[in-house]
């Protein structure tokens, strides 16, 4: 479940960059201008490919958030409520460890969410962007 920038980044480049240089060269017909029009598409598409990948490497890496409750607080509804809110369904629980799957409202950056509870302590792993919304509505 741990994904790093670089393993993200090395998947959505090449094919962002692929895709949108092939893209540009079919419809801004760049075929008819030769070699220079293939050199075009090739440096649009890598440049679209560095922008795309290092913004989705950034928004969908694993982030582990790690803080202390009050044992008496029911964080476990919370979170799950608030799990609901953006998106995300029960996936399955073992004891202490909670999984949430996304659906579609949960949007594009959306990856499974492992929240693990502990005496006084939560631990959230899940994409950087949803963990960084989770911790700012709990404002620990």
């Amino acid at each position: 479940m741990k994904r790093k920038f670089a393993d993200i980044f090395l998947i959505v480049f090449p094919l962002t960059g692929i895709m949108f240089g092939v893209l540009v060269y079919f419809l801004w017909n760049l075929k008819a201008q030769g070699l220079h029009g293939l050199t075009t598409a090739a440096a649009l598409g890598t440049g679209c490919g560095l922008v795309f990948g290092c913004f989705v490497g950034f928004f969908v890496r694993s982030m582990h958030y790690q803080f202390a409750i009050d044992p008496s607080v029911d964080i476990s509804t919370r979170l799950h409520l608030m799990l609901h809110s953006m998106g995300y369904r029960p996936d399955s629980q073992m004891q202490k460890i909670l999984l949430f799957s996304p659906t579609v409202r949960s949007g594009i950056f959306a990856d499974r969410i492992r929240i693990e509870i502990n005496a006084g302590q939560v631990t959230i792993e899940g994409p950087h962007s949803h963990v960084e919304k989770i911790r700012d509505t709990l404002a620990v």
